[in-house]
């Protein structure tokens, strides 16, 4: 029961609301949402802030945090040439950054796409 409890959890505090924050302002304003899955503990899976460390430690997140930081835009004409275009999140595409031990990708964030609508429904309508 752990892994589903775990699942639960991290929907209702981290993927959900990033997924409604995301759906409410990423056609507004320029928006961009990135999916860690680097430190993965076998049982366990990945722990909340298992990507920071690596992230600024040289990994392949590190560029694109100071590209934003320094443009507002992780992507730059001035990057690595092999780096992965980082496009802007919106709600049709829903285009994520997933960052992997061995790099990034671009990843759909679809993943329980409905429950999480679901459960942010439930959220508004009674929150904690």
């Amino acid at each position: 029961m752990y892994k589903r409890m775990a699942a639960l959890q991290g929907d209702v505090v981290f993927q959900a609301p990033r997924r409604f924050f995301l759906d409410k302002r990423s056609f507004k304003q320029p928006a961009w949402s990135y999916i860690g899955q680097t430190g993965n503990s076998p049982g366990l899976g990945y722990a909340h802030g298992s990507d920071l460390l690596p992230a600024f430690m040289g990994a392949a997140l590190a560029d694109y945090i100071v590209q934003f930081v320094a443009t507002l835009d992780p992507n730059s004409d001035n990057a690595n040439a092999s780096a992965v275009y980082w496009p802007k999140y919106d709600t049709k595409q829903r285009q994520v950054l997933e960052t992997h031990n061995d790099g990034v990708a671009i990843g759909a964030d679809t993943l329980r796409l409905e429950p999480m609508a679901a459960l942010t429904a439930i959220s508004l309508a009674y929150p904690i």
